[in-house]
């Protein structure tokens, strides 16, 4: 069974299940596809933390949050909720990509292929990302990044329904599919991640991508009577 909070990723999930594929190569999938169909909630941008139980029982996880520039200063900290200034080293992809290699048994390439084809072909997005990309239109519009990606060609945000393309998404999700890790935390990505951030007077270097590190954890767990 695989359930997720869009049916287009428990949808690439399941595919991934009808070929052959595992729990993880099905977790993976999703969690992708959800990058597309649920940016504000699920987006490669941000941080992930992953808890399973194998067959044998043996419960185990990955950390892969975001980190700390190393020439972040706390002095020079931020109030701002938003932007720039509150940018970490994303750990999404890291922990995806750790996840999978570590125990999924089809290729990467296949795994990502929904995630790359909603984002290539279009998807619809639904009431409720809609709702809450318009919640923080006044944030998006400070932006031209998120101007241009999550505005429709009027200004406006997108509405439940819309037919909503991410060709510039599918593009960078192509390139990890083939390069895997590196393909996002070093290479032309990083360069871009790490020069919009630092014109911005911001911290994030390609050394920095270069050295995030998602580990492996024991969570802690106990019996409930």
């Amino acid at each position: 069974i695989i359930s997720s909070p869009h049916p287009l990723a428990s949808q690439a999930g399941k595919d991934m299940y009808s070929i052959g594929g595992n729990a993880f190569d099905a977790a993976v999938a999703a969690a992708f596809t959800l990058s597309v169909v649920e940016p504000s909630m699920s987006g490669i941008g941000g941080r992930l933390q992953s808890i399973y139980k194998t067959q044998d029982g043996n419960i185990s996880g990955v950390d892969a949050t975001t980190q700390v520039p190393l020439n972040y200063d706390s002095k020079n900290s931020s109030s701002d909720s938003y932007g720039y200034k509150t940018i970490g080293i994303p750990g999404v992809v890291a922990g995806l990509i750790k996840l999978h290699e570590e125990n999924g048994v089809l290729d990467l390439k296949t795994v990502m292929a929904p995630s790359i084809r909603h984002a290539e072909e279009g998807y619809m997005i639904f009431p409720g990302e809609a709702r809450r990309q318009a919640s923080a239109k006044d944030i998006i519009e400070s932006f031209e990044g998120t101007k241009l990606y999550f505005l429709n060609s009027d200004g406006d945000s997108f509405i439940g329904g819309d037919i909503v393309f991410q060709k510039d998404l599918a593009n960078t999700l192509n390139i990890i599919s083939e390069n895997g890790r590196e393909g996002f935390y070093e290479g032309e990505i990083a360069e871009k991640i790490s020069e919009a951030v630092i014109s911005q007077g911001c911290f994030i270097s390609i050394e920095d991508l270069k050295n995030h590190k998602s580990e492996w954890i024991e969570p802690v767990s106990t019996n409930y009577r």
